[in-house]
């Protein structure tokens, strides 16, 4: 929210800079993130003057243009030469003298110089409203309705000085700070200084003659407990003095018209939004306030016709519903040119149904973002008073109904009992009771039934995030100031005994290390699924996806049930930054639902894609590859001493070709390249290699225990074998036949190439293999080598159907 500094002088009268003004707000929980100068526009008005026009004669050369004399107070006047239909002897106008710079309301810059138009000398001009960035106008000069004297600066007229703008970031339970007077009302506890209420239309008896009829129902007043309006008539729309658009455009909002931008004005000084209905288009002359019914429609202000659920509330005339109430009004009752009477509304809606309407329909209005946080339902007539007086004001509108006001069951405020010493006990610090009572009197907060030990807060229902009694002890704490809190000379803790983290926890504090150590990234995504409901043709069906009840997005309702998109998004993001070698790993959740009940998992994803290691002048660049997935899996399971799991070939979606580890039955953990399918959601245009870890599941295994063992001092030996096999069978089943034999000479075994050709026969491959033999009592000699070997060949011949080369 943004806050004008002059603008809240008007409620507040203080003396500090904005920077302490800033200050104040922020240690009062009000955060303010940035100030910023504001000038209502880029001209520099103390540079022109207001002129009278004292003579004008036609253009001797120019059947459109007038010679004009002004008199800007010098005794000498200008001659300027001046194009606008409504040039008149005796009008005061605004002068531009020549070394004038002005900036246009497109933004162009007129540098006003002396110069000869069509032979006439012109020593200035003579500005439309245009010309001067006031507005759009521009087919007239601009008349000054002034008292002020010829050769007054400009500036002195239009009172259009430099302003500074707070922007303050509210927290969701602040709302009843989102206005002017809310704003005050912080500093006024701050400060001590009084607010300064503006001022309200006092509505004198109606001569009935004089009154416009208006009928108003409220249908259900759970939905809308207090309903209140007007009926003004004779209004002229226009556009917005200048001060009411200097207001509006200091905080970032547009003039539309004079009517418009009241209930806009009122709206940000007493926190209550606002609706003007031209009258004269309410069919029936009625209002009714009620709940939808599924299917009926409105087109709203935004020119959008919207089918209505049931859920909604309404405000309906005889015939059609003319506003989705709280949120957006209708397009067939809006104010236009040509509007002479008005019904004006003002209202408290109950939240959670505007809350719920405004996402449904996915419309953000400043009025929505206000009733779904909840308002104060006591200002909706002070609300109504103050714009009906700057309706009369400005507009020249009269009241021409009496003020309707339907409110049967009056939100009552919140009676809270505060104990002293409670008080005392989570400030850290006895405060005077005076001070106490002080404090909450200035947050409009009453104290009643005031004893030694306690008193009861009636806290105002505008404050809708008090109440509790630490709630009110936070607000004197906010108030009095936690700098003010003095530290004890001795300070003390509570000791809590050591406990064992959970084994997930464990596993990932085991894991993250190894990971960083061989160059890869951790990151943090967004546990939502990035991906719009039903674009992806996964495996998940509507009883296992996790939707959102209140999604912020189409394309961020559902909870992810992997981690494979969220890191690809990151890949992507990356890509386009020309980072394009990429070692990522992420410990996040994934979501599901199975038998109607909601399942959280822990997941570790790992990703790989681009080169493997930096470019060097030694190596050659490679691509990652499968095989450096598979390194990193075994690398981590083998530190969390997990080494006994199958493998098998996995596909699907998600992957384009890839393996699953399973532990006694039960997948633990998948790696591969990713779809080509996948890569195209997430806009990422290069191979990526994928593996998912199921934490919650490894952690379950049992693990062997490392033992540290001296290196033996005996030589290692090499033998070589290369098999002919079946192109079905793979690796796995070779290391299963390694494994079942279980041959304690047989330290280690590595495939270092696979042949697949013209050379053999159909439907064969071959493995070249080596392996790495030792034995830590004495060197191995031939004899022994070979009976190991000549084992192994025979194992792979009667169980794998090898043809044995060695």
């Amino acid at each position: 929210m943004k806050i004008s500094i002059n603008w809240l002088k008007e409620y507040i009268n203080f003396s500090e800079t904005p920077e302490e003004i800033s200050n104040l707000l922020t240690k009062g929980g009000l955060e303010v993130t940035h100030i910023e100068s504001f000038k209502p526009i880029k001209t520099d008005l103390s540079t022109m003057l207001i002129g009278q026009i004292v003579a004008c004669t036609k253009h001797p050369n120019a059947d459109k243009l007038h010679c004009t004399q002004i008199d800007i107070g010098t005794g000498k006047p200008l001659s300027i030469v001046c194009g606008a239909p409504n040039v008149e002897i005796g009008k005061k106008v605004a002068v531009a003298p020549v070394g004038t710079t002005l900036y246009t309301h497109t933004g162009e810059c007129i540098k006003i110089k002396s110069a000869k138009i069509r032979g006439e000398i012109s020593e200035g001009m003579l500005c439309a409203e245009d010309e001067m960035g006031l507005g759009p106008s521009h087919e007239k000069i601009l008349w000054l309705d002034t008292h002020l004297s010829p050769g007054t600066s400009l500036s002195d007229y239009f009172n259009l000085s430099t302003d500074k703008i707070l922007t303050i970031e509210l927290t969701p339970n602040r709302i009843d700070a989102c206005s002017y007077i809310g704003v005050a009302r912080d500093l006024r506890a701050l400060l001590n200084k009084p607010i300064q209420y503006p001022a309200t239309l006092t509505i004198q008896p109606q001569d009935d003659k004089q009154l416009l009829p208006i009928k108003i129902s409220v249908e259900d007043a759970i939905a809308c407990p207090r309903y209140a309006g007007i009926v003004i008539k004779g209004v002229q729309v226009q556009d917005s003095p200048q001060w009411v658009q200097a207001k509006l455009k200091s905080i970032g909002l547009s003039s539309i018209n004079n009517i418009v931008d009241i209930t806009n004005l009122v709206m940000y000084e007493l926190g209550q939004p606002l609706h003007a209905f031209d009258y004269d288009k309410l069919k029936g002359k009625e209002i009714h306030v009620r709940l939808a019914t599924k299917g009926e429609r409105i087109v709203t202000l935004d020119n959008v016709d919207r089918e209505l659920t049931g859920g909604e509330i309404v405000i309906a005339d005889q015939q059609n519903n003319i506003a989705l109430a709280g949120i957006l009004g209708g397009i067939s009752t809006s104010i236009q040119s040509e509007t002479s009477n008005i019904f004006l509304e003002s209202a408290y809606f109950f939240p959670a149904t505007i809350r719920s309407a405004a996402k449904h329909h996915k419309i953000q209005t400043d009025a929505a973002f206000r009733y779904e946080r909840g308002i104060d339902p006591n200002v909706a007539v002070t609300a109504l008073r103050r714009a009906g007086l700057l309706i009369q004001e400005i507009a020249s509108g009269k009241i021409a109904s009496e003020l309707i006001d339907i409110y049967p069951h009056p939100i009552k405020p919140s009676h809270i009992e505060v104990f002293y010493t409670n008080i005392q006990k989570l400030i850290g610090e006895a405060l005077p009771k005076t001070t106490i009572h002080h404090i909450l009197q200035n947050l409009d907060i009453e104290i009643t039934i005031n004893n030694q030990t306690s008193f009861i807060a009636i806290v105002p229902p505008y404050r809708v995030d008090v109440t509790r009694e630490v709630d009110v002890i936070e607000e004197i704490l906010r108030i009095y100031g936690y700098d003010n809190i003095q530290l004890p000379a001795r300070m003390s803790s509570t000791f809590l005994a050591p406990t064992k983290p959970p084994l997930p926890y464990q596993l990932e504090r085991t894991l993250a290390p190894i990971l960083t150590a061989n160059g890869y990234q951790e990151i943090c995504t967004n546990s939502l699924s990035f991906v719009h409901d039903g674009k992806i043709a996964d495996n998940r069906t509507e009883k296992t996806k996790v939707k959102l009840l209140n999604p912020l997005s189409d394309k961020l309702n559902i909870l992810r049930d992997n981690l494979v998109l969220s890191g690809l998004e990151v890949i992507a993001h990356n890509i386009n930054r020309k980072l394009v070698d990429l070692k990522l790993f992420e410990f996040g959740k994934t979501y599901h639902q199975e038998d109607g009940k909601y399942i959280e998992r822990n997941k570790l994803g790992i990703w790989l894609t681009g080169k493997i290691e930096a470019l060097n002048w030694i190596r050659q660049p490679k691509d990652v590859t499968f095989q450096d997935l598979n390194t990193i899996i075994h690398l981590l399971l083998a530190k969390w001493g997990v080494n006994t799991f199958d493998q098998k070939p996995f596909s699907n979606t998600i992957y384009k070709a890839g393996v699953e580890l399973i532990y006694q039955g039960i997948s633990f953990a998948i790696m591969g390249q990713v779809s080509k399918q996948y890569l195209q959601m997430a806009d990422a245009n290069q191979p990526v290699f994928f593996a998912e870890v199921d934490i919650d599941q490894l952690s379950l295994y049992p693990t062997q225990k490392l033992h540290y063992k001296p290196i033996s001092k005996f030589p290692l030996v090499k033998r070589d074998l290369s098999l002919v096999i079946d192109e079905h069978i793979l690796l796995e089943d070779i290391k299963n036949v390694l494994s079942e034999q279980a041959e304690p000479l047989i330290q280690d075994m590595y495939v270092f190439d696979i042949y697949q050709g013209t050379n053999l026969p159909k439907g064969k491959k071959a493995y070249a293999l080596s392996f790495s033999l030792q034995d830590k009592d004495k060197t191995l000699d031939e004899k022994t080598i070979h009976q190991v070997m000549a084992r192994l060949m025979n194992d792979f011949q009667q169980k794998l159907g090898a043809i044995v080369r060695e």
